[in-house]
């Protein structure tokens, strides 16, 4: 019960304080009702002073309890008030000042938000937008692989169109080379172009075909080890040609025969052991050609070099023989004549493609140093393989 008591009485005592500073602003000194004196000297000091005995102590409690719970004289309370009516004054404009301020920043915070939703508004059009580039972004990306694509192909085409172009260039070149040939000397009569590209000439004279053939380079010679070589050959080495005439086939039999009838020198016309217009004449002598009245001072012919009488039946390749390389598809010789010369030129020679002339196989053959006329091989005995 004790500790109630003194529980309450502290309450009491809260309640006071915070009833007794507003009431000390209004209420009067006493029953009277006057105005509040100044406190002299510190006025917090003071402050509690209920009786005016100017100490506070517990006599000053009792007489705030008294006057709560019964009644009479309200208790003297000493507060100065100087400069409270101007500290309230300053107060209230402190607060318009502030409410001004206030409404001031509600005013900018709302242009604010204004700003903030057009800025939100010009941020969702810069995301749409950035949205369709990077669709358009992915489209350029996408016709960029196919644009390097196409140029790939381009530059792979290229390089195809510029081997093109050089492989034609060269054939350009050489097709010049064959055209720049000189025109061919008096006498003979163009025939045609033939399928390996040589012009082909007559004879007038004589009626023999004639290949024309352009001036180059060849390896002429037997390699040691090649099948059938034997000593007295040449080794293999460079010979580089001038253009040059030279007969596409042996001569005939009736051309020679055309050109030696009549001839002063009294040489046989028909010399050959096996007869017919078309086989190779045979049995030619040297006198038959190189005499006064012999058949290369009545045709105007010369013999072929070893050199030109090589490059033409080589026909480009670098085997024993032409075309494929076999002598019974290419020529007839001892192994399989029948001992005996056959129609110029041979049927299966023409057939594996022996080049421009047709002299392998059948017969031997005289040469003669080129003299910068046409050349013309002559039959001088039957070959003996």
């Amino acid at each position: 019960m004790r500790k109630l008591l003194i529980a309450l009485l502290l309450l009491n005592a809260v309640c006071l304080l915070a009833i007794y500073q507003p009431l000390s602003v209004l209420a009067g000194s006493g029953s009277g009702g006057g105005p509040v004196d100044a406190c002299e000297g510190d006025p917090t000091k003071y402050a509690l002073d209920t009786n005016g005995d100017k100490v506070v102590d517990l006599s000053d409690f009792v007489g705030g309890l008294s006057w709560f719970f019964s009644g009479g004289e309200a208790p003297r309370i000493c507060l100065d008030t100087t400069g409270l009516e101007a500290s309230l004054a300053q107060a209230e404009e402190d607060r318009d000042t502030f409410e001004m301020y206030f409404e001031m920043c509600a005013e900018d915070f709302g242009l604010l938000q204004d700003d903030l939703f057009d800025c939100a508004e010009e941020v969702g059009s810069l995301q749409d937008l950035l949205g369709g580039c990077a669709e358009e972004v992915e489209l350029l990306e996408a016709d960029l692989v196919e644009v390097e694509g196409e140029r790939d192909t381009a530059q792979a085409a290229l390089v195809v169109a510029e081997g093109e172009r050089d492989a034609a260039q060269a054939a350009l070149v050489a097709a010049e080379a064959d055209l720049a040939l000189p025109a061919p000397p008096s006498g003979f009569t163009f025939v045609e172009r033939n399928a390996q590209g040589y012009d082909e000439y007559t004879h007038d004279s004589s009626g023999i075909r004639f290949v024309r053939l352009p001036g180059r380079s060849f390896e002429m010679g037997s390699p040691e080890g090649e099948t059938g070589r034997i000593d007295s050959y040449e080794a293999v080495h460079t010979v580089w040609l001038t253009p040059f005439l030279i007969a596409k086939y042996e001569v005939k039999q009736s051309e020679y025969e055309g050109v030696m009838t009549g001839n002063t020198a009294g040489l046989d016309a028909t010399p050959s052991t096996a007869t017919g217009a078309n086989l190779p004449v045979e049995q030619v002598s040297w006198d038959d050609l190189h005499l006064a009245d012999g058949f290369l001072a009545r045709t105007g012919l010369v013999l072929p070099s070893e050199a030109q009488w090589e490059y033409a039946c080589r026909a480009g390749t670098s085997g024993p023989y032409a075309g494929t390389g076999v002598l019974d598809d290419m020529g007839w010789y001892d192994g399989n004549s029948g001992n005996t010369t056959h129609d110029s030129p041979p049927p299966r020679a023409l057939a594996a493609g022996s080049g421009p002339l047709s002299l392998s196989g059948r017969c031997g053959f005289r040469t003669g140093p080129a003299a910068g006329r046409p050349t013309a091989p002559a039959e001088s005995r039957r070959y003996s393989g």
